[in-house]
């Protein structure tokens, strides 16, 4: 079973009032399929398309250039990257803590709400 999720961040907001200061734009639809994700770009990244295995208990970085650290000291990542976020996958939760750019500080899914399972 393959689950959806669209991560959007706008520098506007539905307003059209500027959001914070440092919120990057971008837009990212997640697919879940046991351990497999996949991540497309629909706008605001270099990349089109991320795909990866995720075990439990597991984190992978994310940045605008692609698949990264946080501890990575790689010019793309850093200062030069307009946003930063991790995904850990544990048991039954998906979790995304926002690092850099993003207006969230962490977000999460658990497999027993709207009947998502991972």
């Amino acid at each position: 079973m393959a689950i959806f999720l669209v991560i959007t961040m706008s520098s506007m907001s539905v307003l059209g009032q500027k959001a914070a200061k440092g919120i990057a734009k971008f837009q990212i639809l997640i697919e879940i399929n046991n351990d497999d994700l996949r991540l497309v770009s629909k706008d605001g990244c270099s990349w089109r398309e991320l795909s990866f295995l995720l075990r439990h208990d597991q984190t992978q970085a994310i940045n605008q250039f692609g698949m990264t650290s946080v501890e990575d000291e790689h010019p793309y990542n850093g200062k030069h990257a307009h946003f930063l976020f991790t995904i850990l996958k544990s048991k039954n939760r998906l979790t995304f803590e926002g690092i850099k750019g993003v207006s969230w500080k962490t977000l999460s899914y658990d497999s027993k709400q709207e009947n998502v399972r991972f």
